[in-house]
């Protein structure tokens, strides 16, 4: 336990890690943590806050709209204020990616949003 195995296969590293390491939280979970301890949605996508605040029912000022090329250039200072939030992109493979980033670059914990923005409303946005 704690202990990583890795092989070489074809040159290649392979991993007994989970490459499903990131939390996923369901919308109703999603919203029961948006607002406590100052956790906001993080909206990855290009809308305004206020179409995704009605589209899936959360707050405008829970929201907080960054493009993941933001994200890519921010400082350790700047990032630590994305720490455990939860992240949502139009699917779930945009705020996963962001989320592993985050994590290799300064070791932060943050959420994603199962599914995504279209996993819950469709692909309307």
């Amino acid at each position: 336990m704690g202990r990583e195995k890795s092989s070489k296969k074809g040159g290649q590293n392979t991993s007994s890690t989970p490459k499903n390491d990131i939390v996923e939280l369901g919308l109703e979970e999603a919203i029961d943590l948006i607002g406590k301890k100052n956790t906001k949605l993080v909206w990855l996508g290009s809308e305004p806050e206020d179409v995704i605040s009605r589209a899936i029912d959360v707050p405008k000022e829970m929201i907080v709209r960054i493009t993941p090329e933001e994200i890519i250039y921010y400082d350790e200072k700047q990032m630590k204020k994305l720490n455990n939030h939860v992240f949502a992109g139009y699917q779930d493979s945009t705020s996963k990616f962001v989320i592993r980033f985050m994590k290799n670059k300064c070791n932060l914990e943050a959420a994603s949003l199962k599914g995504g923005v279209n996993g819950i409303i469709g692909d309307i946005l």
